[in-house]
């Protein structure tokens, strides 16, 4: 091997030893302060969405008594996680969860005296 051909293999051999080093110092510089500025308020702005949602959800969901459609019971068991958030305001994980939240807001609803 001749000795230009040595000089290559050191050469390739020490760039990719310092290769993970050098290419952070060159471009990771973080994060800008607009961009920081902008995660921030783009969480706060999540943050009091999620709070107004939930808020609406909380007063419409129980308190409401929106009775149940017709044959719910044979529905998928997606569209009765649906049903149990939009009615009970609970989030499930399963069919069987399902139900028996959505039969419980049935039960409510057959206790509470109509308005």
């Amino acid at each position: 091997m001749d000795e230009i051909e040595q000089r290559r293999r050191e050469h390739l051999a020490r760039l990719q030893k310092n290769h993970a080093s050098d290419y952070k110092e060159r471009f990771d510089k973080g994060k800008s302060l607009d961009q920081t500025r902008r995660e921030k308020l783009s969480d706060t702005i999540s943050a009091d969405w999620n709070a107004k949602q939930k808020a609406k959800a909380a007063a419409i969901a129980p308190d409401h008594g929106k009775p149940l459609p017709e044959g719910w019971r044979d529905a998928h068991w997606k569209t009765l996680q649906a049903m149990a958030a939009e009615y009970a305001g609970v989030q499930t994980k399963n069919k069987d969860e399902s139900l028996t939240v959505l039969e419980s807001y049935e039960a409510k609803l057959a206790e509470t005296p109509a308005e």
